[in-house]
C-alpha cells in the first residue's frame, strides 16, 4: 500500500518548523547598527567644530572621513553577508542596510552638490 503524498493531512495538528537561527543575519543586524551609528557620529563628528571651513588636514575630518568610509563599507559588507541567511529571512536585514546606505549617499551627494564640505 502506498501513500498518495498529494493528500491532505489527516489530523488538524500542522506542526510548525521552527524559525531557523542565522548568525549570517545577526551579523547583517550588526553591520546595520554599526553602518548607522558610525555615519552619523562622524556626521557629528566633523559638525561639533561649528567651523564651515574646517580644513581637510585637521583631525576631525580625517577621522570623520575614515568612520564615514567604515560605515558605508559596514553597510555593503552586510547587504552581501545577509545573503548568507535563510531564503525568507533575507529581506529585514537586506532592506535596513540598502535603505540607510541609500539615505548615506542621498545626504553626501546633497553636501558635495551644494558645497558643503
Amino acid at each position: 500500500m502506498t501513500i498518495n503524498p498529494y493528500a491532505p493531512p489527516e489530523n488538524d495538528a500542522v506542526i510548525a518548523a521552527p524559525a531557523q537561527k542565522s548568525i549570517a543575519r545577526r551579523i547583517s543586524f550588526v553591520l546595520a547598527a554599526v553602518g548607522f551609528v558610525g555615519f552619523w557620529g562622524a556626521t557629528m563628528l566633523i559638525r561639533s567644530k561649528n567651523d564651515h571651513d574646517l580644513p581637510a588636514e585637521s583631525p576631525a575630518a580625517i577621522a570623520g572621513g575614515l568612520l564615514m568610509l567604515l560605515a558605508v563599507s559596514a553597510h555593503l559588507v552586510g547587504i552581501g553577508v545577509v545573503f548568507a541567511a535563510p531564503g525568507g529571512r533575507r529581506w529585514l536585514p537586506a532592506l535596513l542596510n540598502g535603505i540607510s546606505l541609500a539615505i548615506m549617499v542621498a545626504f553626501l551627494t546633497i553636501g558635495w552638490a551644494t558645497g558643503s564640505e
